[in-house]
Protein backbone atom coordinates (compact mmCIF):
# COMPACT_ATOMS: atom_id res chain seq x y z
CA UNK A 1 0.00 0.00 0.00
CA UNK A 2 3.11 2.57 0.32
CA UNK A 3 3.61 2.37 -3.23
CA UNK A 4 -0.12 3.53 -4.31
CA UNK A 5 0.14 6.24 -1.80
CA UNK A 6 3.80 7.04 -2.75
CA UNK A 7 2.42 7.38 -6.32
CA UNK A 8 -0.54 9.02 -5.77
CA UNK A 9 1.32 11.63 -3.57
CA UNK A 10 3.87 12.39 -6.71
CA UNK A 11 1.17 12.72 -9.41
CA UNK A 12 -1.62 14.80 -6.91
CA UNK A 13 -0.07 17.71 -8.33
CA UNK A 14 -0.91 17.46 -11.60
CA UNK A 15 -3.97 16.46 -11.03
CA UNK A 16 -4.70 20.09 -9.45
CA UNK A 17 -2.69 22.42 -12.44
CA UNK A 18 -5.55 23.90 -14.24
CA UNK A 19 -5.74 24.41 -18.18
CA UNK A 20 -6.18 23.25 -21.41
CA UNK A 21 -5.25 19.55 -22.46
CA UNK A 22 -4.00 19.11 -26.06
CA UNK A 23 -7.19 17.37 -27.25
CA UNK A 24 -9.18 20.75 -26.16
CA UNK A 25 -7.51 23.06 -27.76
CA UNK A 26 -7.23 21.37 -31.10
CA UNK A 27 -11.17 21.40 -30.87
CA UNK A 28 -11.45 24.89 -30.01
CA UNK A 29 -9.23 25.76 -33.38
CA UNK A 30 -11.28 23.46 -35.80
CA UNK A 31 -14.78 24.82 -34.25
CA UNK A 32 -13.32 28.74 -34.73
CA UNK A 33 -11.81 27.60 -37.53
CA UNK A 34 -15.69 26.09 -38.94
CA UNK A 35 -17.21 29.69 -37.40
CA UNK A 36 -15.01 31.96 -39.41
CA UNK A 37 -15.33 29.84 -42.58
CA UNK A 38 -19.09 30.25 -42.38
CA UNK A 39 -18.82 33.94 -41.56
CA UNK A 40 -16.69 34.94 -44.27
CA UNK A 41 -19.01 33.32 -46.60
CA UNK A 42 -21.70 35.41 -45.60
CA UNK A 43 -19.57 38.86 -45.58
CA UNK A 44 -18.66 37.92 -48.98
CA UNK A 45 -22.23 37.82 -50.01
CA UNK A 46 -23.31 40.76 -47.71
CA UNK A 47 -20.74 42.81 -49.76
CA UNK A 48 -21.82 41.52 -53.04
CA UNK A 49 -25.21 42.29 -52.24
CA UNK A 50 -23.90 45.40 -51.37
CA UNK A 51 -22.57 46.55 -54.52
CA UNK A 52 -25.04 45.68 -56.71
CA UNK A 53 -27.74 47.43 -54.70
CA UNK A 54 -25.41 50.38 -55.16
CA UNK A 55 -25.36 50.30 -58.68
CA UNK A 56 -28.70 49.65 -59.16
CA UNK A 57 -29.44 52.57 -57.41
CA UNK A 58 -27.19 54.78 -59.42
CA UNK A 59 -29.33 53.02 -62.33
CA UNK A 60 -32.32 54.20 -61.36
CA UNK A 61 -31.46 57.40 -60.70
CA UNK A 62 -29.61 58.30 -64.15
CA UNK A 63 -33.01 56.23 -65.51
CA UNK A 64 -34.88 58.89 -63.45
CA UNK A 65 -32.79 61.88 -64.54
CA UNK A 66 -33.60 60.81 -68.42
CA UNK A 67 -37.00 60.95 -68.05
CA UNK A 68 -37.47 64.07 -66.06
CA UNK A 69 -35.17 66.04 -68.96
CA UNK A 70 -37.74 64.78 -71.29
CA UNK A 71 -40.54 65.65 -69.72
CA UNK A 72 -38.85 69.12 -70.12
CA UNK A 73 -39.27 68.80 -73.55
CA UNK A 74 -41.53 70.34 -75.73
CA UNK A 75 -43.46 67.60 -77.71
CA UNK A 76 -42.37 67.78 -80.80
CA UNK A 77 -39.03 67.09 -79.73
CA UNK A 78 -39.31 64.31 -77.79
CA UNK A 79 -37.95 61.89 -80.35
CA UNK A 80 -34.02 60.17 -80.82
CA UNK A 81 -31.92 61.86 -83.21
CA UNK A 82 -32.61 59.90 -86.41
CA UNK A 83 -34.67 58.26 -85.27
CA UNK A 84 -38.67 57.57 -85.47
CA UNK A 85 -40.25 59.83 -84.06
CA UNK A 86 -37.14 62.26 -84.48
CA UNK A 87 -35.62 64.74 -81.69
CA UNK A 88 -33.21 65.59 -80.14
CA UNK A 89 -32.61 62.90 -77.20
CA UNK A 90 -29.49 60.76 -77.82
CA UNK A 91 -30.29 56.84 -77.91
CA UNK A 92 -27.43 55.77 -75.77
CA UNK A 93 -25.49 57.65 -73.29
CA UNK A 94 -22.63 56.32 -71.47
CA UNK A 95 -22.26 56.42 -67.56
CA UNK A 96 -19.55 56.02 -65.67
CA UNK A 97 -19.87 56.83 -61.95
CA UNK A 98 -17.85 56.03 -59.17
CA UNK A 99 -18.46 52.02 -58.96
CA UNK A 100 -20.55 51.43 -62.24
CA UNK A 101 -19.98 52.14 -66.06
CA UNK A 102 -23.06 51.39 -67.70
CA UNK A 103 -24.73 52.60 -71.09
CA UNK A 104 -28.19 54.30 -70.56
CA UNK A 105 -30.47 53.53 -73.48
CA UNK A 106 -33.55 55.51 -74.97
CA UNK A 107 -36.48 54.25 -76.47
CA UNK A 108 -39.03 56.39 -77.89
CA UNK A 109 -41.73 55.38 -79.82
CA UNK A 110 -45.34 56.56 -81.38
CA UNK A 111 -48.48 54.44 -79.65
CA UNK A 112 -51.83 54.19 -80.97
CA UNK A 113 -53.94 53.78 -78.52
CA UNK A 114 -57.73 53.45 -80.15
CA UNK A 115 -60.60 53.98 -78.12
CA UNK A 116 -63.65 52.24 -78.89
CA UNK A 117 -66.10 54.80 -80.18
CA UNK A 118 -63.42 57.30 -81.25
CA UNK A 119 -61.71 57.25 -85.00
CA UNK A 120 -58.81 55.69 -85.44
CA UNK A 121 -55.29 57.66 -85.74
CA UNK A 122 -52.10 56.41 -86.60
CA UNK A 123 -50.36 57.75 -82.91
CA UNK A 124 -52.02 59.44 -79.93
CA UNK A 125 -48.98 59.89 -77.29
CA UNK A 126 -45.30 58.60 -77.52
CA UNK A 127 -43.81 55.74 -75.32
CA UNK A 128 -40.72 56.71 -73.38
CA UNK A 129 -38.42 53.22 -72.12
CA UNK A 130 -35.13 54.10 -70.33
CA UNK A 131 -32.76 51.15 -69.67
CA UNK A 132 -29.64 51.45 -67.67
CA UNK A 133 -27.02 48.20 -68.45
CA UNK A 134 -23.63 47.46 -67.21
CA UNK A 135 -20.87 47.43 -69.31
CA UNK A 136 -19.21 44.19 -67.99
CA UNK A 137 -21.47 42.00 -68.51
CA UNK A 138 -25.00 43.89 -69.70
CA UNK A 139 -27.17 42.88 -66.95
CA UNK A 140 -30.28 45.32 -66.74
CA UNK A 141 -29.78 47.79 -64.09
CA UNK A 142 -32.60 49.87 -64.33
CA UNK A 143 -35.45 49.87 -67.26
Amino acid sequence: MSINLAFLRRFSPLRAERGFTLIEAVFAMVLFAGLAAAMAGLLTSAISANKLSRQRTIADQAAMEQIEVIRRLPYQNVGTILGNPPGVVPPTTSINVTGLAATLTTQIRYVDDPTPTSYETTANYKRVIVTVRRDDDSKVLAR
